[in-house]
């Protein structure tokens, strides 16, 4: 998980280094993560 300017807002970043990505809203990104946390 890292943080990416996609939103428009705020001080450009790095461009990711990672190869391949799927960019997420972060609230969406969190509820995600908390839901799977909660299966496991």
């Amino acid at each position: 998980m890292f943080l990416t300017d996609d939103s428009g807002i705020g001080n450009p970043h790095e461009e990711p280094t990672v190869g391949d990505y799927e960019v997420e809203y972060l609230n969406d990104l969190l509820v995600r993560l908390v839901g799977e946390a909660l299966e496991n």
